[in-house]
């Protein structure tokens, strides 16, 4: 498949970008302006956390856009990569929910805003386990890549299965605690054979379709991406998969949360790990390729390759990873900057997902 190059003008129907120290100053998220190195002046208004990552001594960390007022969250087990649930307000009574999965468990931290602009933790964490929960067999890992419905109301995992196929599942959640309302249901097998492992996913804006990584672990080892729409039949427990990537598809992706700058009525942009950089493809309703792979950030020559790309919740830049830290990605400028260095596997927080109709 041809890869497209990004140009300027490309840039603009994906996200018409302001520099860094304005949209610090000015962008905000869950009813809190962001204000660059400090709190948000306004009282009863404090800043609001809106970048969770993995900080050089593999603690959770959540910080402002700029990467100020960083804090480090406590977890009762090493985080892999920390997802926000859609759900939340970021108060004691409605707090914001941050999972992370650790092979056979995914753990929920909740976390308040209080007036002083610190994020704190609410509560004990909650940890699903693989035989109640998740019903997963005890020999199978969660994926390292979660996801969750446009409300918030369920979380989405795959698995890296033991004598059976792959698979992707959903657990139902309360929206206002976090708390699991029930044990999970299978959305989809994948593969029909065992060597596959569904290490990332993500569920689209309107909630139907889900993007996922389908790697071989087995010879030749291959990794490939693919589409499943949740709105179609199963057959023997399968939905039906649209093939997107054939190979060179490392893993970590992300539906693009916003919908002002897309190229034609109905599509959706995906951004995703692709040969040591970062590409997107655009997607039509039915969830098929419109065009060709575009490059979106170029490799590098560090030997660490750019990845993990997020976008923030208004679309407009894309935090990730390239050996020296966690970076933040203006695309109109087509400039970088260093956020927080030695960390990595960051994420944004957005608490709405808005479908493209």
């Amino acid at each position: 498949m041809t890869i497209g190059t990004l140009s300027l003008s490309a840039c603009k129907w994906i996200g018409l970008a302001v520099p860094v120290a304005a949209l610090a100053a000015s962008l905000i998220y869950s009813g809190g302006a962001l204000a660059k190195g400090k709190p948000n002046p306004e009282p009863g208004t404090p800043a609001d956390p809106v970048l969770a990552y993995i900080n050089a001594k593999s603690k959770l960390e959540v910080s402002n856009i700029d990467g100020s007022a960083n804090t480090v969250l406590p977890t009762p087990t090493t985080p892999r990569v920390p997802y926000w649930s859609p759900a939340g307000k970021g108060t004691t009574s409605e707090p914001y929910h941050i999972f992370y999965s650790n092979c056979s468990t995914i753990t929920e931290i909740n976390v308040a805003v209080n007036n002083n602009g610190v994020p704190t933790v609410v509560g004990d964490p909650i940890v699903f386990a693989y035989d109640v929960e998740l019903q997963i067999d005890y020999e199978e890992c969660v994926s390292n890549g979660l996801s969750f419905s446009p409300d918030g109301a369920f979380i989405y995992y795959g698995t890296y299965p033991w004598q059976r196929p792959a698979a992707i599942y959903r657990l139902p959640l309360n929206t206002t605690t976090g708390e699991a309302t029930g044990n999970a249901e299978l959305v989809t097998a994948v593969g029909g054979v065992e060597e596959y492992e569904i290490p990332w996913l993500d569920v689209s804006p309107d909630g139907n379709k889900i993007v996922f990584n389908r790697d071989l672990y087995s010879a030749p080892y291959t990794s490939s991406m693919g589409l499943v729409d949740m709105t179609q039949q199963k057959v023997n427990n399968e939905l039906p998969v649209t093939p997107l990537v054939d190979a060179g598809a490392g893993g970590w992706m992300e539906w693009k949360p916003d919908c002002a700058f897309l190229p034609a009525n109905g599509s959706d942009v995906v951004a995703f790990d692709y040969v040591g950089g970062i590409s997107y493809i655009v997607l039509s309703n039915t969830g098929n390729i419109v065009g060709n792979i575009h490059e979106l950030i170029a490799p590098n020559n560090n030997g660490f390759g750019v990845n993990e790309p997020s976008w923030s919740p208004d679309g407009n830049m894309i935090s990730y990873f390239d050996g020296d830290g966690v970076k933040l990605y203006d695309q109109t400028a087509l400039t970088s900057q260093l956020l927080v260095r030695h960390a990595l596997r960051s994420k944004f927080l957005h608490t709405t997902k808005k479908a493209c109709q």
